[in-house]
């Protein structure tokens, strides 16, 4: 902290405009006087004020430039500063970018140490009123609570305004959707039907079994397969900027129990893709995916879920909807994919019988599989601290809040079971004898 010399001095430059002025000692780097000033407009009572309180606040510990820094300087430096790091996923900082962007068009110009209670309300207010979403006004204040945190810790402002301003999370809007027991069995049956002869049929089968997310399965590799004990180790995964990664948080490293049935396929499907890899001169190690793409490399996220929507469509688990929600009737040729009336698969220069750009999935995302797993199981009876760890959740709470909403099937059993309690006979009383 830094040490003021004396009590400051106080000139006056014209009415009712004062210079207070600081005295820090020699700069050991430069060797020069620091005499920092500033300009105060008023009484010189005021001007005593403003000189008392700067002086409070350097030998707190506050940089002598703070109140020269604006949010947007701070803001810009601060995220710079993170994505050279070199710890911070691509996605995350794309996501933080725009955000700070968006908090920048409102508050960009105010100094950090202007920055109020009031002045943050009136942010997220108007945020509101241009239509900005709960989640996202949510995730602005969030942001921008950590970014005033770090200022707090550089000693740019003594404290962060957003510590005494409460903006709630908005519950989500969507429900989140999962298959029933009657629609999983049929899932089943149609991968049974499809055989193992294909990565992404191994996926789907995978995620439905395990629970476990699609960057997960993507970087699951057969060294993470224990075909003696029966489990899969969630050690990595492999997301949509093309990178392998450890999961975000340490719960996320995680051993999932597997069934019989599930390891039997990925067994076979082993020995198939062995074959395979083999014609194109590669030979199958521990390091090899499990879900590879035609090389034997990793398997693109992206071009999976294209194909696990064309494969939804085509067996009644999704639909595809123009602008207005109608369905479109889809052709299909004999390898299962889209075709226009003269037989020929869409593509990107085949857009001549339909625009794809008004083309609009609806149905199951593999998400939802993992979604399924959950409320499958927690409506079966198996307790959520084992939910909790299949899934790789941080907390209970999280798992709670998501999954253990009631389902008609354990409201049925609620019923019935207070329905036998209230109307059980009671047993009759025992007979008094007087002797």
């Amino acid at each position: 902290m830094a040490k003021v010399n004396g009590n400051g001095t106080i000139e006056q430059r014209s009415k009712g405009v004062w210079l207070v002025r600081l005295h820090l000692g020699i700069d050991p780097v430069t060797g020069k006087e620091r005499r920092p000033s500033r300009t105060v407009r008023g009484t010189k009572a005021e001007a005593r004020r403003v000189l008392n309180e700067w002086i409070h606040d350097i030998e707190n510990g506050l940089k002598t430039d703070a109140d020269k820094i604006t949010f947007a300087e701070y803001a810009r430096a601060w995220h710079e500063e993170r994505a050279a790091m070199g710890i911070i996923t691509s996605s995350t900082l794309d996501v933080d970018a725009r955000v700070i962007k968006k908090a920048i068009e409102y508050i960009g110009d105010a100094k950090l140490a202007e920055l109020d209670v009031a002045t943050l309300r009136s942010l997220y207010a108007k945020m509101r009123e241009s239509g900005a979403s709960g989640h996202f006004v949510h995730s602005v204040h969030t942001k921008t609570k950590q970014i005033l945190r770090s200022a707090v810790d550089d000693d740019i402002i003594l404290r962060n305004p957003c510590d005494r301003l409460s903006v709630p999370r908005p519950k989500p809007e969507q429900k989140r959707e999962s298959l029933t027991k009657r629609e999983a069995a049929r899932l089943l049956r149609v991968l049974d039907s499809a055989g193992d002869e294909s990565a992404c049929i191994v996926a789907v089968r995978i995620g439905l079994a395990t629970g476990m997310r699609r960057g997960e399965v993507m970087g699951l590799m057969w060294k993470h397969v224990d075909f003696e004990r029966g489990s899969i180790e969630v050690a990595q995964q492999y997301t949509k900027d093309r990178s392998v990664r450890a999961p975000k948080t340490e719960s996320g490293k995680r051993i999932i129990a597997v069934d019989a049935t599930t390891l039997k396929h990925l067994s076979e499907w082993k020995k198939i893709q062995a074959d395979y890899l083999h014609s194109l001169w590669v030979r199958q190690k521990p390091e090899t995916p499990v879900v590879t793409d035609d090389c034997g490399g990793l398997h693109d996220p992206d071009n999976f879920s294209r194909w696990f929507q064309l494969f939804c469509a085509r067996n009644g688990f999704a639909r595809y909807v123009d602008d207005a929600g109608k369905t479109i009737p889809m052709r299909w040729d004999e390898d299962g994919w889209p075709v226009d009336e003269e037989g020929r698969r869409y593509s990107r220069s085949n857009r001549r019988s339909y625009d794809a750009g008004k083309m609009h999935y609806r149905g199951l995302k593999f998400h939802e599989l993992r979604h399924t797993q959950a409320t499958l199981l927690i409506a079966d009876g198996v307790d959520i601290k084992t939910v909790q760890e299949r899934l790789g959740h941080a907390r209970v709470s999280l798992t709670l809040d998501l999954y253990a909403h009631a389902t008609p099937e354990k409201d049925r059993a609620a019923a019935d079971l207070i329905g036998s309690i209230l109307n059980e006979t009671p047993p009759a009383p025992d007979k008094i004898v007087n002797l």
